[in-house]
């Protein structure tokens, strides 16, 4: 049985994961968690985490958008890869 899941994957920047490892703290990490498991996903902190530190060919689409809206409603921060 392979360990690979089903659900799409999207592909980042190497910048953006930069960008997203240095913006998201503990803090921005626990709300995007208790955020999606509000909205029914079962992901762990560790999965979160790993999808914000580590550098991989793609990415968890679901975790990565919540990333996003959480750092722009929170912190009005989005990557822009002229900026960053």
């Amino acid at each position: 049985m392979s360990n690979k899941t089903t659900q799409s994957q999207i592909k980042l920047e190497p910048e953006e994961v930069l960008f997203l490892y240095k913006n998201c703290n503990a803090s921005i990490k626990s709300v995007v968690f208790e955020r999606l498991k509000k909205q029914g996903h079962n992901y762990t902190k560790l999965l979160i985490t790993k999808e914000v530190s580590k550098l991989k060919r793609e990415y968890n689409p679901i975790i990565i958008a919540e990333i996003r809206a959480v750092l722009k409603e929170n912190l009005d921060l989005e990557f822009n890869p002229k900026n960053n």
